[in-house]
């Protein structure tokens, strides 16, 4: 079955199958989908390699994992995530190409040259950190480019992100209105963005009420382990907080395993919030309290972005979506102090 012999069955000419089949704005809504339907009865299915050759288009989006990626990719929220981005691409007629880059490899290779060998037509960037060499040539791509936890300057660059300051305040709140004021902080990498988001609205929340003597900083890196290492150095120097925020929910449990193998309690002893809602926290014990995110809307977030762009639009280049509190038992209400 071919477009031609649609056309004769439909008394059209193939030129206006093939608009129809495109979704061209040329052709009648009712034409198209008279079309439409008659290709789905007779079974048509079209050389997409055939097409692609003659359009010059890939339909292809191009999706790269950088460092701490592979952190936040080893449960759920990385799972739902890559689902937004497939299902909206899907939706939308394009396939995805998968790239994962070692440090060693993004010294050698160029981003963007990648894509252009590939002829990916655009490109989602996740786990882009501050030292990355290849900034300032992401910044002047041509190809419509969206980066997921990274704002990067560029005429064709998207930033798409959770509302980080609002994540920080929906946590802080909740340890303030169940009386802590004194509030660690176990922040993530300086070169993650995101790191050094979340540790700037707690440093502005407590400076705002009037807790700015109380501040206290633990430089982790993401991962279970630093959190448990940067937790056993603050049991060894005492005074303990009465409530730790992690930067994410791997160093939450990191400090939480750290606290219980020296005799403390959770959160008898030390109330502690995670963020990021990963799988492990909601069956850890205690349950973590954490701050949610949308992976599935960020994901589709990017894609479309994206989509607006090959298409000539305008979109936003920043968008930010709403995160959420989830509590569990790792909190406990306390006199206030």
């Amino acid at each position: 079955m071919t477009i031609k012999d649609i056309a004769r069955l439909a008394g059209v000419t193939h030129s206006t199958v093939s608009r129809s089949l495109n979704d061209s704005p040329l052709v009648a809504a009712e034409t198209k989908e008279k079309i439409k339907k008659l290709a789905t009865e007779l079974g048509y299915s079209p050389n997409t390699f055939a097409r692609r050759l003659v359009t010059k288009k890939s339909n292809t989006l191009g999706v790269f994992f950088l460092s701490r990626a592979e952190i936040n990719f080893m449960e759920n929220f990385g799972t739902q995530f890559l689902d937004g981005i497939a299902t909206a691409s899907s939706n939308n007629g394009y396939d995805l190409l998968m790239f994962t880059m070692t440090r060693d490899l993004s010294n050698q290779k160029s981003y963007i040259r990648l894509c252009q060998e590939k002829h990916v037509e655009g490109v989602i960037f996740i786990g882009m950190t501050s030292d990355d060499p290849h900034l300032a040539e992401i910044a002047a791509s041509q190809i419509p480019v969206c980066i997921i936890d990274f704002e990067l300057k560029g005429d064709h660059v998207g930033f798409i992100s959770s509302d980080n300051d609002q994540g920080i305040r929906l946590a802080l709140d909740h340890l303030w209105q169940n009386g802590h004021r004194s509030i660690a902080h176990l922040g993530g990498p300086e070169v993650s963005p995101v790191a050094m988001i979340r540790e700037d609205a707690y440093r502005r929340y407590m400076t705002s009420h009037g807790l700015e003597s109380k501040i206290k900083i633990l430089r982790g890196d993401f991962t279970k382990d630093s959190g448990y290492r940067r937790t056993q150095e603050m049991i060894r120097q005492g005074h303990l907080p009465t409530a730790l925020l992690a930067a994410n929910d791997y160093m939450a449990l990191g400090a939480v395993k750290a606290l219980k193998e020296q005799g403390y309690k959770i959160p008898s002893d030390v109330s502690i919030i995670g963020y990021d809602n990963v799988l492990a926290g909601e069956y850890s014990d205690p349950g973590l309290t954490t701050i949610g995110q949308n992976p599935i809307e960020m994901g589709a977030s990017a894609v479309q972005y994206l989509f607006e762009k090959l298409k000539g639009g305008a979109p936003s280049p920043i968008h930010l979506i709403n995160p959420n509190l989830i509590i569990r038992d790792s909190v406990r209400p306390i006199p206030i102090r």
